[in-house]
C-alpha cells in the first residue's frame, strides 16, 4: 500500500481485501483489523460487498460476534447478493457464544425462507450453534437439511452432533434417562465415523465425547471407554481436554483431581512440538481448585 501511495495509485477495496486475507492466512488478525479500519477511513463507501462480507469471516474465526453482527447488518441495509457464504459466516460467528447462539439459529432460519442453498459449511455453523445451548431439535432438523441438499457428513458435522448432545446434558434439570440417550447416539455417530473410510477420529471427535460425559458427570464411563480411544487410535489429548476434564473435576468438588492434572500437564517438556498450553478457562479451574483447598503452592509450581 505504501509503495502504491509513493507511485501515486490509491489502493481500492480489492486491495485491501487481498492484504487482509495475507494476514488472515497466517493467523493476524489484530492487523486484519486494522488494514480494515485504514480501509473506512480511506475508501469513500468503506469498502465494497466482498470486502464487509469478508470481514464477517475473520470476525467469525475470532468469535467476535458483536462485530460481526455490525457489519452483516451493514451488507444487508446495502442489499448484497445473498448466497451461503456471508451467511455461514454470520451463523458461524455469533454460534461461538451462547450468548447470540439463538440469533445464529434465526439467520439459518432467514437462509432457508430466502431459498438461500446451503453447503458444507452451514451445517456445521448451525451445529456450532445448537452445541452452545444443547438444542438438539434444531441439530436433527439442521441434519435433515444437508441431507435434503445432498451434503455429505464430515468430521465437523459429527463433531458438531455430538457437541450438541454435550450442551444439552448441561442443561440444568435435565433427566437422567435422556443423558442416557444423548450418550447412546453420541457413540452410535462416533462408530458411524469410524466406519467412513474419507475420515478420520480427530481430538476434535474425542473431546466433543469428554465434554458430554463431563457435562453428564460421568466419570466412570468416561474413565472407561472415552479416555483409553485417544491411546486407541493415536490421538494426543489437547489442552481442551484437559480443561473438560479440569472443569468436571471441579464440579465434583475433586479440587485435589484437578491440580493433580495440572501439574501432570506441567511435567511435559516445555520444548516439546506437540507441548500443550494451558488456556485461560483451565488455568481458572486450577486456581479456584487451589482457593478452596488454600493451596498456593500448585499455582506457582
Amino acid at each position: 500500500v505504501k509503495e502504491m501511495a509513493e507511485k501515486g495509485l490509491e489502493p481500492d477495496a480489492v486491495t485491501y481485501t487481498t492484504l487482509i486475507d495475507s494476514y488472515s492466512r497466517v493467523g493476524d488478525f489484530d492487523k486484519c483489523w486494522e488494514i480494515f479500519r485504514e480501509c473506512r477511513a480511506t475508501l469513500p463507501d468503506g469498502g465494497d460487498e466482498m470486502l464487509l462480507s469478508f470481514m464477517v469471516r475473520i470476525a467469525a474465526k475470532t468469535h467476535d460476534a458483536e462485530k460481526a453482527l455490525k457489519l452483516f447488518s451493514e451488507l444487508e441495509s446495502s442489499g448484497f447478493i445473498e448466497q451461503a457464504k456471508p451467511y455461514n459466516a454470520i451463523i458461524s460467528a455469533l454460534g461461538s457464544t451462547a450468548r447470540f447462539a439463538e440469533l445464529a439459529i434465526q439467520y439459518w432460519h432467514k437462509m432457508q425462507l430466502l431459498n438461500i442453498v446451503p453447503d458444507g459449511h452451514t451445517g456445521v455453523a448451525v451445529l456450532k450453534a445448537c452445541a452452545q445451548i444443547g438444542d438438539v431439535q434444531t441439530a436433527y432438523d439442521a441434519l435433515k437439511d444437508m441431507k435434503l441438499h445432498g451434503i455429505q457428513m464430515n468430521a465437523g458435522t459429527y463433531n458438531g452432533l455430538i457437541r450438541t448432545y454435550a450442551g444439552a446434558a448441561a442443561v440444568r434439570g435435565v433427566k437422567e434417562e435422556h443423558i442416557d440417550l444423548y450418550i447412546k447416539d453420541a457413540m452410535e455417530l462416533f462408530e458411524q465415523l469410524k466406519r467412513d473410510e474419507n475420515l478420520r477420529v480427530n481430538s476434535r471427535v474425542l473431546n466433543a465425547l469428554v465434554e458430554l460425559h463431563a457435562n453428564a458427570l460421568r466419570v466412570d464411563e468416561l474413565d472407561a471407554n472415552i479416555l483409553p480411544l485417544y491411546d486407541k487410535h493415536k490421538v494426543k489429548p489437547d489442552v481442551y481436554t484437559y480443561q473438560r476434564l479440569a472443569k468436571m473435576y471441579f464440579n465434583l468438588a475433586e479440587y485435589d483431581l484437578v491440580k493433580n492434572l495440572y501439574l501432570d500437564l506441567k511435567k511435559e517438556p516445555k520444548d516439546s512440538a506437540n507441548a500443550i498450553k494451558p488456556n485461560q478457562m483451565l488455568l481458572d479451574s486450577v486456581l479456584q481448585a487451589a482457593v478452596r483447598t488454600n493451596d498456593a503452592d500448585v499455582v506457582y509450581s
